[in-house]
């Protein structure tokens, strides 16, 4: 025979809840680094506006983080971050060179946010409030996609900057 220890079912799920924000909040992080690089990288001046509307999209996500679920906003430093890194980092095998690559290697981090956020949320009880906020994160995340995608394609025919 054992013993059984207490489980903290509050704790446990204040745990994971805060492991879902820190996510979140390293993902767009990420993201903001990759489009503030994009932008100063940019020689073209329309694809320069994209990376920054992109940068700051992202900006307000991480204030939206912050406002929504009480926690402060870290700082970043993008300045010494490569776009090597960040593929690296995103555990994406791509080299970026040139603005279509950059959308490619944008739009492969946030399906892989995506996924992340939905693979996590499967793992969970349906329903439960860990879920609820997986399942908000990874609603957020097919919107980057989407509009990643949409802004790719729209490079692809020389038409940039639908936002």
């Amino acid at each position: 025979t054992g013993v059984l220890d207490r489980l903290d079912i509050a704790a446990t799920a204040a745990q994971a809840a805060r492991e879902a924000i820190r996510h979140a909040f390293e993902i767009e992080l990420g993201g903001m680094a990759l489009y503030a690089r994009g932008a100063t990288e940019a020689r073209d001046e329309e694809l320069k506006e994209l990376f920054q509307k992109l940068a700051e999209m992202e900006r307000h996500h991480l204030s939206t983080l912050s406002a929504r679920y009480h926690v402060a906003t870290p700082e970043l430093d993008d300045s010494g971050i490569g776009i090597a890194q960040i593929a690296v980092y995103g555990e994406v095998d791509v080299e970026a060179k040139g603005a279509e690559a950059l959308l490619e290697l944008a739009l492969r981090l946030e399906r892989r946010a995506r996924d992340f956020f939905a693979d996590q949320a499967r793992s969970l009880e349906k329903g439960s409030p860990e879920w609820r906020l997986y399942r908000e994160l990874e609603a957020e995340e097919w919107e980057h996609v989407a509009l990643i995608d949409t802004e790719l394609r729209r490079f692809r025919e020389g038409r940039v900057g639908a936002l």
